[in-house]
């Protein structure tokens, strides 16, 4: 007999999307959640959001190694996708527990992928409670998930990004980001830098310079 979980599995091409059963997004709803504390998400919970609003998707390894440990050789492996965790009975069932719980919130939306294990992004109504926070970096509730063919590329981008921001304190834009300010230039000279196209995958600020940061997967010859 199939459990619950497995009867919501629906192929989609190369990705298997798993869709829980969360409430219909309602911001009213959200705002007495948040006011009465029904939804109790803690600040973890905001970075992880912020994350996912920023970079578009993580795997639940890689927010096991950027928000659950502290970063090392071994986390850093997961962080970028060289070793798989044990969600189930292992080190990262906490983070599991907590990824389901949020998912079934409605904050984050979950997909199983037969390359990448369980992958996560944000939803409508957690870039709303990000903006009720004010914690949101985007304007507007970003695209859901990076296309098939950038997905991995994606996935390094946000490994990368952890790096520079969580391990080394650089101030860093991701190019989500870099988008809106095409749109509000006066917000990227407000920050100190110019915007120039083709945009790169981030941008950090070392040593008071902004640096532009491309991630390849494939070295190039020069």
């Amino acid at each position: 007999m199939q459990n619950k979980e497995e009867n919501q599995i629906v192929q989609t091409g190369m990705l298997t999307k798993v869709e829980p059963e969360i409430q219909k997004f309602n911001s009213s709803e959200v705002e007495v959640s948040i006011k009465n504390g029904r939804c109790e998400l803690m600040p973890r919970d905001c970075e992880i959001l912020s994350a996912l609003e920023v970079y578009g998707a993580m795997t639940l390894d890689q927010i096991w190694a950027a928000f659950f440990v502290d970063l090392s050789q071994e986390s850093l492996s997961s962080l970028f996708l060289q070793k798989p965790v044990d969600h189930r009975n292992g080190d990262g069932n906490g983070t599991y527990k907590r990824m389901m719980k949020l998912t079934q919130y409605g904050y984050t939306q979950r997909r199983l992928h037969p390359d990448f294990g369980q992958l996560f992004s944000i939803t409508r109504k957690g870039h709303y409670w990000l903006q009720h926070a004010q914690k949101a970096k985007l304007s507007g509730a970003p695209v859901l998930w990076p296309r098939e063919w950038k997905l991995r590329h994606s996935l390094l981008v946000a490994a990368c990004g952890v790096v520079f921001s969580r391990l080394l304190n650089l101030e860093t834009v991701s190019e989500r980001e870099l988008i809106g300010y095409l749109r509000q230039p006066e917000k990227a000279q407000e920050r100190g830098f110019a915007l120039r196209t083709p945009l790169p995958d981030l941008v950090i600020k070392h040593q008071g310079r902004w640096m532009r940061v491309e991630v390849e997967l494939s070295e190039k010859s020069r």
